[in-house]
């Protein structure tokens, strides 16, 4: 047997691999944070300012809003027709699936009377 590597290990570890300069243009932490905002589905973080005292750092907390998450996330066809057919699928009668099959939603009249609400 041959001790020289062979095969598709032995292609990447080349110099030549096509892999080589894979990540060449996302060499530092602007150029990553350009090309994820560019090409991903990204939620820019919201920074707010809690105390911005006169002699000292501002003291800040930055945070993700989960409406835009969710918004990004439905936007998305395949996910939001996944949650709804679990929803269907899910429905029995025994167990409460949504906040649709609570006592209170089956006794309010005003739920009855919108069609939003079903």
């Amino acid at each position: 047997m041959s001790t020289s590597a062979t095969g598709m290990g032995s292609y990447l570890s080349k110099d030549e691999s096509v892999f080589s300069y894979v990540f060449v243009n996302l060499d530092s932490d602007y150029k990553l944070n350009k090309t994820i905002r560019r090409n991903l589905m990204f939620v820019q973080p919201v920074q707010m300012v809690l105390a911005n005292p006169p002699d000292k750092k501002a003291a800040v907390f930055s945070y993700i809003p989960i409406t835009l998450v969710l918004k990004l996330v439905l936007s998305n066809n395949e996910i939001r027709d996944h949650i709804l057919s679990r929803q269907n699928l899910l429905s029995s009668g025994d167990a409460m699936t949504s906040f649709v099959d609570g006592n209170i939603f089956k006794q309010h009249l005003s739920f009855f009377q919108s069609s939003k609400c079903h």
